[in-house]
């Protein structure tokens, strides 16, 4: 049988002379780049506008977009109805004002132009390696970058990332297509540098110092002086400065010097140096977020490394100097931000694209060469480190949430658990990435079949995992909340230590920021009459509830506490919340299911606890009451903590709350008070079945309370009891 009869593409798509006689829309490279685009959408569209802006970048880089679209500006970015933002360039916030224009303000809005570079970056990467090295090569590059996490995280990300990315990797393609297979065709190289421009304009002088790295590395390596000379580069640099200079200069001529000195000086030249108040980490921080970001294909990366060059001569003298040009394109950014001071995790974004050309690379020449006497050993560690990183995401799925935010310290919702559809999509990939080692080759359908599974992986992550997470990493319920229940637009205030730009977003700039570093902060705001509200850090309610009752004679009520850092209280109860003292304070003990004698630091005693219904289904709700005494006047107001923990790490239900939601708090018990404190919380879809053991403890702005009277379980905290969570 012929080989022509098992290809499943038409004969003609290997000659590339019959390719060049046919309409363009006839030709290969635009049918397969249509499939790339098609299928690039499906995975990346779905849920898109479906949960909030992500703190911090999002909803600040949208706010400038929306402030230039309501106040008609399209040269000066404006924020918080002022002038002077000069941390970003202008070519992303036109993006933004673009898509706001032709579809109004929202998320998806946001978001849709970023979606839209993503899979600009996508097809241009197909075309860059179809072109240098084989059409194959090309669609396996595209399936690698569309499926590395940090690429579709930041993919779906209303920030300047992406548009700065999608256009650094298109010009360095066209570097690479004018030195290494159309050196006298001029247009390749001029691409090169019109595309520089539109990434100056996206990012800063990161579009001149990698390049510019990357280029001198080589030089350096070759010492193939004449490639300054192949990229014209007397022409191109004014190329360059004709597109990008002319915003820059109008910001300058506007603002004066004030304009370069914060946009150059402090946002470039003093971040890297780390002057600036930055995160900042070892060498080693970008080897493990490269793992990370490419995963699951960084399992190959070792391998595909060493053969992406051959280590000889030629690397440096003959036919692979394009593989070594590639090469640098991530070894000398990942110098460059290795070396930086300031090291967030994403900075290292700008090598991904070039990982996953050295990937594909090796994946498409594993694929079509015959038996290879060390494939077994390559697949046996290829193995190897998938189940490592398999196993480090399973245990802890932050590894992937890491790659693109900025609150690393931010507890993740424990209701929110991908262990058991991790599970499901890992095992399968570990089996198809180990059939090489039973068959001998790594086919094409092993390759398509593994594909398939990291694709429905992205699928999983894009519209499952991320839009839980949401709420986690923004304060738009608070604002949803704020809106129901003010009636008629009363002032409201947010108090931390620093200001949300989502609440600046969501609010429009109505909400006044209050420092809680300061002891005075308060008093002006809570002053003025009539109801107010306020959004405040759950660990430091307590420190604002005295201030306010101390200088201002006011009370706080919680209004809402689904956000799980940030309560939205207000002056005056609500209506729902308006108990009559005899539903929660009583003057002698009541009876009480299941008696306790607990006893806490903080002069307050656990009588015992009920509960509705001792066996609750997920996805349903369980009230918890708990009965307290105040055994002496208690002068701090303090949190109830209820932790609901599955057997065999199956997860945790979270009730962090204030007693009887802040009717009654603790800093107003006077001695001899006996309290019912119930709370109601959601029984999340994604814990495990099984027995949930119920602990319960005290904390405040300074930890928790320690346990001076019951068996404390050596956490701070007692165990209460036993429920049976069933499907």
């Amino acid at each position: 049988m012929s080989e022509a009869k098992h290809q499943a593409y038409p004969a003609d798509w290997d000659d590339e002379e019959a390719q060049a006689r046919l309409p363009f829309w006839k030709r290969r490279e635009f049918l397969l780049g249509l499939a790339i685009l098609l299928v690039g959408l499906v995975v990346y569209l779905p849920r898109l506008g479906d949960y909030a802006f992500w703190d911090p970048w999002e909803p600040h880089y949208s706010q400038v977009a929306m402030e230039m679209n309501d106040g008609g500006s399209w040269l000066v970015p404006l924020y918080r109805k002022g002038d002077r933002w000069f941390s970003k360039p202008i070519l992303p916030l036109w993006y933004f004002k673009i898509s706001f224009l032709l579809f109004g303000q929202s998320e998806f809005t946001s978001r849709l132009p970023i979606v839209v570079l993503s899979m600009f970056a996508l097809l241009m990467v197909y075309f860059f390696v179809g072109r240098l090295f084989h059409w194959k090569a090309g669609v396996i590059a595209a399936l690698v970058l569309g499926t590395c996490p940090q690429f579709f995280f930041i993919g779906r990300q209303a920030i300047f990332d992406m548009p700065y990315v999608a256009m650094q990797t298109a010009a360095l393609g066209f570097l690479l297509l004018a030195l290494f297979k159309y050196p006298d065709r001029p247009r390749w190289i001029y691409a090169f540098w019109i595309f520089s421009a539109f990434a100056m304009m996206s990012k800063g002088l990161l579009a001149v110092v990698l390049p510019a790295s990357v280029v001198g590395g080589y030089v350096l390596m070759t010492w193939d002086w004449a490639i300054l000379k192949r990229m014209r580069f007397p022409s191109g640099l004014l190329v360059f400065f004709i597109v990008s200079a002319p915003w820059f200069i109008f910001m300058t001529a506007k603002f004066g010097l004030a304009y370069p000195k914060s946009f150059f000086i402090y946002h470039h030249f003093e971040r890297m140096a780390g002057m600036i108040k930055k995160p900042n980490n070892t060498f080693d921080l970008y080897i493990q977020q490269i793992m990370y970001a490419t995963f699951p294909w960084s399992a190959f990366l070792p391998v595909a490394l060493l053969r992406f060059l051959t280590y000889t001569s030629e690397d440096l003298l003959g036919r692979t100097r394009k593989n070594l040009m590639v090469f640098l394109c991530f070894a000398m950014p990942y110098i460059f931000f290795t070396f930086s001071s300031t090291k967030f995790n994403h900075y290292i974004f700008p090598v991904v694209p070039f990982l996953a050309i050295m990937v594909a690379y090796y994946l498409h020449q594993v694929t079509s060469r015959p038996e290879s006497p060390v494939l077994r050993f390559e697949i046996l560690l290829s193995v190897l480190i998938f189940a490592i990183l398999a196993k480090d995401l399973v245990t802890d799925y932050k590894y992937l949430i890491h790659l693109f935010i900025y609150y690393y310290d931010r507890r993740l919702p424990t209701g929110v658990n991908p262990r058991t559809a991790f599970y499901i999509l890992f095992i399968p990939m570990g089996v198809v990435m180990g059939l090489p080692l039973i068959r001998r080759r790594f086919t094409s359908t092993i390759l398509t079949a593994f594909g398939a599974v990291v694709v429905a992986f992205t699928l999983y992550c894009n519209a499952g995992l991320i839009p839980k997470l949401a709420d986690t990493f923004s304060q738009k319920i608070l604002w949803e909340a704020y809106e129901k229940d003010a009636k008629n637009n009363e002032p409201v205030c947010e108090y931390h230590s620093w200001q949300r730009r989502s609440v600046s977003y969501y609010f429009k700039n109505k909400s006044r920021y209050l420092n809680s570093r300061k002891a005075d902060s308060h008093k002006r705001f809570f002053r003025t009459p009539g109801k107010l509200y306020c959004m405040v850090d759950r660990s430091i309610l307590g420190k604002l509830r005295e201030r306010v009752r101390k200088d201002n004679q006011r009370e706080l009520f919680i209004v809402n506490s689904r956000h799980p850092f940030t309560y939205l209280v207000s002056t005056e109860a609500p209506e729902n919340q308006k108990h009559k003292k005899t539903d929660y304070l009583f003057e002698k003990e009541p009876l009480i299911v299941n008696r306790m004698d607990v006893d806490f630091e903080n002069g307050i005693r656990l009588l015992g606890w009920e509960i509705e219904e001792p066996e609750v289904k997920l996805g349903t709700q369980v009230k918890i009451s708990l009965y307290f005494q105040a055994m002496k006047d208690i002068d701090e107001d303090y949190q109830v903590f209820i932790h609901g923990d599955m057997s065999g790490n199956g997860g945790r239900l979270n009730g962090d709350h204030t007693p009887v939601s802040g009717q009654y708090p603790t800093g107003r018990w006077e001695k001899g008070d006996i309290v019912k404190d119930t709370w109601t919380g959601a029984v999340s879809r994604n814990l495990a079945t099984g027995r949930m053991s119920l602990h319960v403890g005290w904390f405040n702005s300074k930890g928790r309370v320690k346990v001076t009277k019951g068996r404390d379980d050596g956490e701070d905290r007692i165990r209460i009891g036993n429920i049976q969570v069933i499907e």
